[in-house]
């Protein structure tokens, strides 16, 4: 196996214990919901929209996905905002992928 191909696969198998827990965490709390609520949809926050899009992928019609950083914007240089202080006051599972 060459290096650059070494080098990639280990990026892809250090990224996927984070998805692992992404995934995790979302379904423990779309099943931890009552079977009457069912029709409220769980709100959960995203650093990213990568995060956001696993997310949305997890909780299907269950969940309602918001993320700070949209699109290739890097997720450090997002200008925090009052409204993010809201969505994460009202959000049931906050998902930081670092």
């Amino acid at each position: 196996m060459s290096d650059p191909e070494w080098r990639h696969n280990r990026r892809r198998v250090a990224s996927t214990p984070c998805l692992r827990f992404i995934g995790l965490a979302l379904a423990t709390v779309v099943a931890g919901v009552a079977p009457g609520a069912a029709a409220e949809k769980i709100d959960v926050v995203a650093t990213t929209s990568d995060v956001a899009a696993i997310a949305r992928e997890v909780g299907g019609e269950r969940v309602a996905v918001a993320s700070f950083a949209v699109g290739k914007q890097d997720p450090h240089f997002v200008d925090p905002k009052p409204s993010f202080i809201v969505k994460l006051n009202r959000a049931a599972l906050y998902l930081n992928a670092a």
